[in-house]
């Protein structure tokens, strides 16, 4: 009984080391290198995105339109999800300069950014 347990261990073992040995683990583990490349690591940089310009927003000397809370002091693009869960008692439509605004101690609302 103890023979063959013994060599079921073995076996057992043998076939185990065996499996394993063709799999890479963390310390045999070699970067494939394409060919024609260089043995450096080098990684193209990801181009940033280019920002769409919104016809809404202007220049800071440009009167446009927008929607100030008279709570908050914050004010808003009327296309800002904020506005849509504004008060109507604390809206304040107001057209003029974004300067015009923050002299009057508003700030600009950080979602939109107007």
């Amino acid at each position: 009984m103890k023979r063959s347990l013994a060599i079921f261990l073995v076996v057992v073992l043998s076939l185990f080391l065996v499996g394993c040995a063709g799999k890479p683990g963390p310390e045999n583990t070699k970067k494939k290198e394409a060919v024609g490349t260089s043995s450096e690591n080098t990684v193209a940089p990801t181009p940033e995105p280019t920002p769409t310009p919104n016809p809404e927003e202007k220049t800071p000397s440009e009167k446009t339109k927008y929607i100030a809370n008279k709570n908050t002091k914050k004010f808003h693009y009327s296309h800002c999800s904020s506005v849509k869960t504004m008060k109507e008692s604390n809206k304040w439509h107001f057209e003029g300069t974004r300067d015009e605004l923050i002299a009057q101690g508003y700030a600009p609302c950080k979602i939109c950014k107007p």
